[in-house]
């Protein structure tokens, strides 16, 4: 997922486009089919997608503002707009009344950005109905996605597998930024003094596994 360059709307406001293959696509329970039919907003896949943009979004607005905005904010203070092109989905021939379960595929198109508000245009890419109710996943399914009327507190709660994990891409970071450094500096030394006089063992750029 991409966010294109934000254009002015006004002095306070911009709509940025949306570039992506993932779409949410959703799966839920419903007593009624119409063309205004749109997924329940504590739905885990629709957490789940939200949260993946806010992270992506802190990056953005960073470059695009000079700011972060913490993908906390992003959550707590993002809204929707539901564009049913698509039309409602067509009921199963086997419908006899009822609930029926409702998939749909929405892809994000734009992002309005204003200072309290950041508003998601959908649109509805796909949208048919079966008979029958599914099962509803269970709240503590996953440690990593929010679930849970406290959804700001949530997602980017820290969790050990979340904590190590960033530790790790850190250091590896840190490392790789270390071995360029070193990289410079024996070049640097090579074009002033000549050969680099010393064991193997002694060589800045011997194997890691020396070190």
């Amino acid at each position: 997922m991409e966010f294109g360059s934000p254009i002015p709307q006004n002095t306070t406001s911009y709509i940025a486009p949306i570039q992506t293959t993932q779409y949410l696509d959703v799966k839920y329970p419903s007593s009624i089919i119409t063309s205004t039919t749109t997924p329940p907003l504590d739905m885990i896949e629709v957490k789940q997608y939200i949260s993946a943009m806010a992270v992506l979004y802190e990056a953005y607005s960073l470059k695009w503002f000079n700011k972060k905005i913490p993908p906390f904010f992003f959550i707590q203070n993002v809204a929707h707009k539901w564009n049913h092109s698509a039309g409602a989905p067509q009921t199963p021939a086997s419908y006899t009344g009822g609930a029926v379960t409702i998939h749909q595929v929405w892809r994000p198109e734009t992002i309005l950005i204003q200072s309290q508000l950041f508003q998601l245009h959908w649109v509805l890419r796909d949208s048919d109905c079966t008979s029958g109710q599914i099962v509803n996943r269970p709240s503590g399914e996953s440690e990593e996605i929010p679930y849970g009327e406290n959804q700001v507190q949530f997602v980017l709660k820290e969790t050990p597998r979340s904590v190590f994990h960033r530790k790790i891409r850190r250091a590896k970071l840190v490392a790789a930024i270390a071995k360029l450094r070193v990289k410079k500096l024996f070049l640097k030394y090579y074009k002033r003094y000549g050969e680099f006089v010393g064991t193997e063992k002694d060589s800045p750029l011997s194997s890691d596994n020396e070190i």
